[in-house]
């Protein structure tokens, strides 16, 4: 299990993806259950992904899978599912001079009461949000200026400035963060390895997943 970031890795050559066991997820209750990351400083500028697998219970407001946000205002980066529409809303915000500016957007495919992965990566050179749905790409869209300020812990399972206002409920497992760009190759990898062996999952050590991967939280395994 590796519940905090690390930068101990050095650039190398590809090699083949592993598999692991991926036996346990972790079990949040919507009210006020959650994993402290601690504040993650690649978080705040530059290229960043995440990767993680869901199955979530309706609760009747909005969850927050993942959140790390500005202590005053809601900005950083902030994945949420809405109660009703079971969209999904995957949001790279920031505040600049106190005016909070925020971009998020809706992405069709998800359900409550089933496993998902979700993926979603900020291209800082080109302002492009992607998000990714079960391997699928299901949503672009083109960010303003990159100025995050993510001076908050990342926080699994709830928002991170209120944990207990948006608290996720269901599970979550194999959560990921990257300081670089995913492609679609990459998070398609991360998807097959779990999705086409039951009990199993990528070792995102792997077949270059590893370079610039700043955070896996296996929440439980």
């Amino acid at each position: 299990m590796f519940p905090f970031p690390f930068s101990f890795f050095s650039a190398a050559a590809d090699v083949p993806l592993e598999l692991i066991d991926n036996d346990f997820a972790m079990e949040f209750d919507g009210v006020d259950q959650n994993v402290n990351c601690g504040t993650i400083s690649s978080l705040d500028d530059g290229d960043i992904s995440f990767s993680l697998w869901c199955n979530l219970t309706t609760t009747g407001t909005f969850q927050y899978i993942l959140s790390s946000t500005h202590t005053s205002s809601v900005s950083g980066i902030n994945i949420a599912v809405h109660p009703t529409t079971k969209n999904l809303s995957f949001e790279r915000s920031q505040d600049i001079a106190n005016t909070q500016n925020s971009t998020g957007y809706a992405v069709p495919g998800f359900s409550f009461g089933s496993w998902h992965h979700l993926c979603g990566t900020y291209s800082a050179a080109s302002g492009e949000l992607k998000a990714y749905v079960n391997g699928v790409l299901k949503s672009t869209t083109t960010d303003i200026a990159d100025a995050r300020s993510a001076s908050t812990p990342l926080k699994i399972g709830g928002l991170s400035t209120y944990p207990t206002l948006a608290a996720a409920k269901g599970d979550i497992d194999e959560v990921a963060i990257w300081s670089k760009t995913l492609q679609l190759e990459d998070v398609q990898t991360i998807y097959n390895a779990t999705n086409d062996n039951p009990g199993k999952c990528a070792n995102l050590f792997t077949a270059g997943l590893g370079t610039d991967l700043v955070l896996w939280n296996r929440m439980g395994d």
